[in-house]
């Protein structure tokens, strides 16, 4: 498999986040985004015919999952559980032993909370923060298969 940043071809990748745009990146890229999983190229013996290349996905996920995103309205939901539940954010940040300044924070939209804290605020509230992501992909234009972000910007300095 090729990253999409560098080029180069590699055993395994990693599906990286970099400025809401997702991307197969080889370890050395990975650094580039937000490490989501780790993707492997395996070859496929089965019905489908010898040397049928599938992808596997390294997760501790079951492949049947979906995957899910922080919900746009975060810190909306968050605000009006918490005023709903009559706590202050000093309280809430008491509660899940976190700062007072990150619930401002989040709630002001300035930060986003990590996995982690949204599912203290999640099982604090009973709310959900995590919306179910629909995986459609555009098809790829033809021609463009091995073009990478890399190609792009050697094509840009040349001109």
């Amino acid at each position: 498999m090729r990253c999409e940043i560098c080029g180069k071809e590699r055993e395994f990748l990693f599906l990286i986040e970099t400025e809401g745009t997702k991307l197969l990146a080889c370890q050395n890229c990975s650094s580039y985004g937000r490490v989501i999983k780790k993707v492997r190229e395996q070859q496929n013996n089965t019905a489908s015919g010898p040397g049928i290349r599938t992808l596997t996905e390294q997760t501790s996920k079951k492949p049947s999952q979906p995957d899910f995103e922080l919900a746009p309205d975060y810190a909306e939901r968050i605000r009006k559980a918490r005023e709903k539940t009559g706590l202050t954010q000093e309280q809430v940040a008491a509660k899940i032993y976190e700062k007072e300044s990150i619930i401002q924070r989040i709630e002001k939209s300035k930060m986003h909370p990590s996995e982690s804290i949204a599912k203290k605020l999640e099982n604090l509230f009973n709310i959900n923060l995590f919306e179910e992501v629909k995986n459609i992909a555009p098809p790829a234009p033809k021609g463009t298969a091995d073009f990478t972000l890399a190609d792009m910007i050697k094509s840009k300095r040349k001109k």
